[in-house]
């Protein structure tokens, strides 16, 4: 006789996710059935919390979250996100091709991340983490900021103009990937080294000063 074993699991969306397996004979379930079972309803939790998130325009991330990777790439309605005071981690390309986000807002409370005018930076606003991809018009980093992460402002189609302050000596790599209306960029004399795809499809600048104290370009 052949047993049959089920497993379902409730979202806060009003979505079950189930399935069920067959566990053999006289009811005895293999370890590889579990997994399989288990996998089974992973795979269908990840599908439907992507469908879920790709149409909402806001959204805050639950206290109990402290890592944030690659759940809400391509979410192009989502408009602004709450990032809670227990977040840690926050993979570069975790908001890629959210092409309508235009601000970041970060609980006080957190210790590692902080947001200014909607861009997200470190706590100590001394590493520009992420631009808006929705953000539109010019814009200027603020002063004491000394790094700029690499895809920083990636994607970011609506950026028209960017200036960059003394304290920033680096430009990294695809820092402006792909920002297709951005026709002018100040680049200060404290840059030196400028890295790889830098302005990689930034199609709308025709023309770039590069200072003489840059002495790398990659």
């Amino acid at each position: 006789e052949t047993a049959r074993i089920e497993a379902s699991l409730s979202l806060t969306e009003g979505v079950k996710l189930s399935g069920s397996l067959d566990a053999g004979k006289n009811g005895k379930l293999h370890l590889v059935n579990l997994l399989l079972l288990w996998y089974t309803i992973a795979l269908k939790f990840e599908l439907v919390n992507r469908k879920l998130n790709f149409y909402k325009k806001s959204i805050k991330i639950p206290d109990g979250v402290t890592s944030i990777q690659d759940i809400f790439l391509g979410c192009r309605s989502l408009i602004n996100i709450t990032i809670s005071k227990n977040v840690k981690e926050i993979e570069y390309y975790a908001f890629s091709s959210c092409s309508h986000l235009e601000e970041f807002i970060v609980d006080p409370e957190n210790p590692l991340y902080t947001s200014q005018d909607g861009v997200l930076f470190d706590k100590n606003m001394k590493t520009l983490l992420c631009y808006p991809s929705g953000k539109s018009g010019a814009y200027t980093i603020p002063d004491g900021v000394t790094n700029i992460k690499g895809d920083a402002f990636s994607d970011c189609d609506n950026l028209t103009s960017v200036t960059i302050p003394n304290s920033v000596t680096s430009i990294k790599e695809r820092t402006f990937y792909a920002c297709f209306n951005l026709t002018n960029i100040t680049i200060p004399d404290s840059v030196t080294n400028i890295e790889g795809c830098a302005f990689y499809k930034c199609t709308s600048l025709t023309s770039i000063t590069i200072p003489n104290s840059v002495t790398s370009i990659r």
